[in-house]
């Protein structure tokens, strides 16, 4: 029988409570704004909001999980 990860990112806003009870990994979502990785959390959403209407560009990038354990 396989083994089954289930996983969300941090911009799911999951209860930690809600992931320990379920096994639910969480990883850490990234964005990139003008060549510049910003951590989940580390940029007001006003600036990505303002960027992505000046640029038109897509910002998510998300990490393989296990590049984070």
């Amino acid at each position: 029988m396989r083994e089954i990860i289930f996983s969300t990112e941090t911009g799911s806003d999951t209860p930690r409570e809600i992931a320990e009870q379920y096994g639910i990994r969480i990883v850490p979502m990234h964005l990139v704004m003008g060549g510049v990785d910003y951590p989940d959390g580390s940029i007001p959403v006003d600036d990505v909001y303002a960027y992505y209407k000046e640029t038109k560009k897509y910002l998510l990038r998300r990490r393989r999980m296990w590049e984070n354990t």
